[in-house]
């Protein structure tokens, strides 16, 4: 999840309120009075830079993650050479139908096969109900309509 703007300025807001806090209270001020108790100025303080280094740590944090995710994205185009070669290296060697292929990471090529008669008219036959269906036509379909819609010029 994204931090907000809010939550990002918060970490330097708290590390501001710090500095007041150390530097512009009122002489003499041991403690803050509030939620309903005398809170000492340093343990505020103790609890301010302990939030503020979550801060601190989150943000530099993502600062190594942006440098690691530019670097990767630097070596990206090495990365799919390198792959694509050795692939193409690894298919020559085993050939493209090798059940080894899959400890690779690789799919097997399959054989192709001529599908039978009744498995050609099933097929045919759920084309037609899904074109019918989403209102569709084939190749040869849109080119007999636009035959049909033409008509000579000066009729």
């Amino acid at each position: 999840m994204k931090a907000s703007t809010r939550e990002v300025m918060l970490g330097q807001d708290m590390l501001n309120m710090v500095d007041g806090l150390r530097t512009a209270l009122p002489p003499g001020t041991t403690a803050l009075p509030f939620d309903g108790e005398l809170h000492p100025v340093s343990d505020v303080i103790a609890d301010f830079l302990g939030f503020a280094g979550l801060w601190t740590t989150a943000e530099r944090k993502q600062a190594e993650a942006g440098a690691a995710v530019q670097k990767r994205n630097k070596a990206v185009r090495a990365a799919l050479q390198r792959y694509n070669t050795v692939k193409k290296c690894v298919l020559i060697m085993l050939g493209e139908t090798d059940p080894r292929l899959l400890k690779f990471g690789l799919k097997t090529k399959k054989k192709t096969r001529t599908l039978t008669t009744d498995e050609r008219l099933e097929a045919t036959k759920k084309l037609r109900e899904t074109r019918q269906r989403n209102k569709t036509q084939g190749k040869r379909q849109k080119k007999a309509a636009r035959a049909k819609q033409t008509r000579p010029r000066g009729e």
